[in-house]
């Protein structure tokens, strides 16, 4: 009884850690990018960016997307050392969410208060996400995402990352 009551409280812990660990990183790398000044929600009236990005945080986290998220990012950030690639931007399921330009999964050439960001509710329920990379480079990013203890298997031919709730298609860019 006690065992159960343990890892349930350590499960809850480590579940609270992830969603302040997502906060943090997506409002740091909001900063870094001169998008908000500050990352206090406080002022989250003032800023737009600031405003979606919070509700946006909120959803992934009643979606149960937080740990598959910072798992994406983990792997997109060690293709970015190992490999010194990065996702094509303005392509990719990807692009419609701040969170995931804030943590540097996506890239944008201009980002303002006016663009539309979507709902990941409709992004979940999309199943398959898709990620681009260069097509000279993308077996090089396949091979070493396999070779780095993911979980990948392929989908009518295309390479596929699977996440716990998530399918992330790593595709061509041409």
């Amino acid at each position: 009884m006690v065992k159960n009551k343990n890892q349930k409280r350590k499960a809850a812990l480590a579940m609270k850690n992830s969603i302040e660990a997502l906060r943090f990183q997506t409002l740091w790398g909001l900063k870094k990018l001169g998008l908000i000044d500050e990352f206090h929600e406080e002022n989250q009236d003032d800023n737009n960016i600031l405003r979606q990005a919070v509700a946006e945080i909120t959803e992934i986290n009643e979606l149960g997307l937080t740990l598959d998220l910072l798992s994406l990012k983990r792997m997109i950030d060690g293709i970015k050392q190992y490999l010194l690639l990065e996702p094509v931007e303005g392509k990719g399921d990807l692009q419609t969410s701040i969170v995931a330009f804030a943590l540097g999964i996506t890239k944008q050439e201009v980002v303002t208060e006016n663009n539309v960001w979507s709902s990941w509710n409709l992004l979940k329920n999309k199943k398959i996400l898709s990620l681009y990379y260069p097509s000279q480079q993308r077996n090089r990013v396949v091979d070493w995402v396999r070779n780095n203890g993911y979980n990948t298997s392929t989908y009518l031919g295309q390479p596929i990352v699977r996440l716990e709730h998530l399918y992330i298609m790593i595709k061509n860019a041409r």
